[in-house]
Order: C-alpha cells, then structure tokens, then sequence
C-alpha cells in the first residue's frame, strides 16, 4: 500500500521504489495464505531492468500481457514492462483453469488491448503460438 506521505513524494511506484532511502529495502509478496515472501528491490529492479532492455527492442508505448501468479517473476516483468515504457497488463495465470478457457480469455484482452508480446511461464507458450503473441518467458 502506497502511504499518504508516498503518493506526495513520488509519482511513481518505479520512482518510489527507487528512490525512497526511508522505507525497507525489500519488498514483500503475498500468496494467498503463505507466509509473505521478501525480496531485495534493489536485486528485483536490476533484473527488471535488463529484462526492459529486451522489451525495448520489441515494442514502445504497448500494452504487454503479463502472465503469473505472484511471484518474484511477475514482479519483475510487471517493472519490466513498466521501465521498457511500455503498459504492463496483468493477466490470470493458467494454473486454475484449463487451457481452451484460457486461449478465450487471453484472445479476448490480446483483441482489447492490441497486445502482441506475452511474458509469462513456459506453460503458456502454446497459448502464445495460438494466439501468434511474442511469447517471453525466464528460459526463453
């Protein structure tokens, strides 16, 4: 949650992160009932931005799916998209729900949004082929 003293400060989440010398380090992430997961914001914006770099090449000012389930990958590709200047979309993860669902959903935001690049997890790579989507994952 972004404080009052944050949303003055900074016009940004990217910024704030970056910036903000008064706040942790680290950054938390939340998965249903587990236990909250922390991780360096320093680490995950390095990495998210060396994955911008790559985005960069392959489009500007673009809405780009982003697949996942929270996770340090999604975190970094949600920042990744957004240094790239591109339009970070969240979309559901395909773990919950079958594959023929999933294309529907996923070629309903690409038709929304005119999104041509997927980042997400080796398991939607076939969604991508079908839906003829750039498809980017962490092994790819």
């Amino acid at each position: 949650m972004i404080t009052h003293y944050l949303e003055n400060k900074y016009q940004s989440l990217i910024e704030a992160i970056s910036n903000d010398t008064q706040q942790s380090e680290n950054l938390y992430i939340h998965q249903g009932s587990k236990t909250p997961t922390s991780y360096n914001s320093k680490q995950l914006l390095s990495k998210a931005k060396l994955k911008a770099k790559r985005l960069m090449t392959l489009a500007k000012n673009e809405c780009i799916l982003i697949e996942g389930e929270n996770s340090e990958d999604f975190i970094t590709n949600f920042f990744a998209v957004m240094y790239s200047g591109n339009i970070p979309v969240p979309v559901t993860t395909n773990l919950w729900i079958n594959e023929k669902r999933f294309v529907e959903i996923i070629a309903s935001i690409k038709e929304t949004t005119n999104a041509n690049i997927l980042l997400g997890s080796k398991s939607v790579e076939s969604c991508a082929q079908k839906l003829k989507l750039i498809h980017i994952s962490e092994t790819k």
